[in-house]
């Protein structure tokens, strides 16, 4: 398999993919991994195991989450296409470049090991996935926003940080994911040929079972109520909002409410500040006129 047929498989959408577009999709996927010390010095010998890590993912749906997942991890928007794009209303994508594929396997896994520095180690406790992703979001409010940006509500800051993990490593689903489960498709040690050989076979046998569980998994995932429920709030993919009418007639009322509590405790601070101006301006007018005298 080579660049070329890996780079036909990222042209168009992912309905109606073919077995062979996925299996370009998931070796770029596990060919991006070998940019991580632990595969380097395998070399060579992962070059075949790479080709078959998603033999076993079965329905037609686990295949569309399973390659939207890969493709979201693995491209980025063509932005010499814009043109294209006004015509075709469609977008366009390209792989990223090796750097941009390196610094989202570093951002994800240094993020992890500041909790569990062995990298094929899973970490199962789900509070400590959340504290994870939570304490990353504060530290990049910190030290990517402007103040203004800082001063925003938490769900608008929240979503611009969700936006910037989809483009540079792949969304939320799958940086926990490998949060959860790490490497676990990691060589063992070898010593020979032959053993870098045994290595590299199970490299492909665990990479093709972690993708099984991690199609599962986002499937699972999609279909749970809550977040159908969500997907169809956030208007996505329609690109406008998906509210009822009675959610969105809610959602106005607290608009308005939450704009008469800011002006009510800007008027109360105006006021405030009044007094006090009012007060040190008598307090000074008093000080001067006995200085000078004027008092009798």
């Amino acid at each position: 398999m080579d660049d070329e047929a890996v780079s036909e498989a990222f042209v168009g959408r992912p309905q109606g993919m073919s077995s062979d577009s996925l299996c370009a999709i998931g070796y770029a996927f596990a060919r991006s991994a070998t940019m991580l010390p632990m595969f380097r010095e395998l070399g060579a010998s992962l070059e075949c195991a790479w080709r078959k890590p998603l033999a076993g993912t079965s329905s037609r749906e686990e295949r569309e989450h399973l390659s939207h997942a890969f493709r979201v991890f693995l491209t980025k928007s063509d932005a010499g296409s814009l043109r294209s794009l006004e015509r075709n209303k469609q977008k366009a994508y390209v792989m990223k470049t090796d750097g941009e594929l390196m610094r989202a396997w570093d951002l994800i896994l240094e993020r992890r090991r500041l909790v569990e520095p062995d990298d094929t180690i899973p970490i199962t406790c789900p509070r400590r996935l959340g504290e994870m992703w939570t304490s990353w979001m504060c530290s990049w409010f910190q030290a990517e926003l402007t103040r203004e940006q800082r001063q925003r509500k938490h769900c608008q800051k929240s979503s611009m940080f969700s936006a910037w993990i989809q483009s540079v490593a792949g969304g939320k689903f799958m940086v926990m994911t490998i949060w959860q489960t790490g490497i676990v498709w990691a060589p063992r040690g070898w010593q020979s040929e032959t053993d870098a050989e045994r290595a590299a076979e199970h490299v492909a046998t665990q990479l093709a079972a972690w993708t099984r569980r991690f199609a599962r998994a986002l499937t699972l995932h999609k279909n749970h109520p809550d977040s159908i429920v969500a997907r169809r709030r956030s208007g996505y993919p329609a690109d406008q909002h998906g509210l009822t009418r009675e959610e969105l007639r809610a959602w106005g009322a607290r608009q308005i409410a939450e704009e008469n509590y800011y002006e009510a405790i800007d008027l109360q601070n105006k006021i405030r500040r009044g007094k006090r101006e009012r007060v040190d301006g008598s307090g000074e007018k008093l000080l001067h006129d006995l200085r000078n005298g004027s008092l009798r």
